[in-house]
């Protein structure tokens, strides 16, 4: 949702619009109610994400870091198992292919590439890279909103490498327009992916050992 009201709010900058949450323990149905009227009774657009928290209202607007301390590496330490088994949705896109050389350089991972259509021969040559850096690769057509095909999709995994360690959904369809031209079509097309393929994905490794590294990357650009 923070997503869809930031671009929301891009293409129409005098709208009114911010996702809320509220995290305070034992918050009621009074509380969320008085942080709602708040947020009403304001009417300003200082951000379009904010948060309750600790009686403390907070903005989405981050502040630059002082720290001189760099941040820890995404996915470091033991959330990576070395040539561990990772299953990337959207493996053959940009993004995913970012994620699968990442994992391929850091920990030689044995790497289960999947999308929708059959691989062409420009990602087939830069999955030979991967495999060249030391990785396993496996690419498997598969449309992450149908069930059966998730189903099909993590029995391939596990007959190939015998586990799943973790999951990077990337998986995405780009409908680019203005949400006022928007049509149910490709509002479907677009959340399928994202909505099924995440439920689908839960599903059915919901009783493996798995250790998710991200319970869904949206994969595309921003806006859509």
């Amino acid at each position: 949702m923070g997503g869809f009201v930031n671009s929301l709010h891009l293409e129409h900058p005098k709208l009114l619009c911010k996702t809320l949450e509220v995290r305070q323990q034992g918050a009621g149905g009074e509380q969320i109610l008085d942080a709602i009227s708040a947020e009403f009774q304001a009417r300003i657009q200082d951000a379009t994400s904010v948060r309750y928290q600790a009686q403390e209202r907070r903005s989405g607007n981050s502040k630059p870091s002082t720290s001189k301390n760099p941040p820890a590496r995404p996915f470091s330490g033991h959330l990576l198992k070395e040539k561990g088994v990772y299953l990337i949705t959207g493996g053959a896109g940009g993004l995913g292919l970012i994620f699968a050389e990442f994992l391929a350089k850091e920990c030689k991972a044995r790497l289960v590439l999947t999308g929708r259509s059959t691989l062409p021969a420009e990602r087939e040559a830069r999955l030979e890279e991967l495999r060249k850096s030391g990785a396993e690769v496996l690419y498997l057509p598969a449309d992450v909103s149908c069930y059966s095909d998730v189903e099909n999709l993590v029995r391939e995994t596990k007959s190939r490498f015998g586990a799943v360690h973790g999951i990077i959904h990337a998986a995405g369809v780009i409908r680019d327009s203005l949400v006022r031209n928007k049509t149910q079509e490709e509002l479907s097309a677009v959340l399928a992916p994202k909505v099924y393929g995440t439920l689908h994905l839960d599903d059915v490794t919901r009783n493996e050992r798995t250790r998710l590294l991200r319970n869904i990357f949206l994969a595309g650009r921003r806006r859509r």
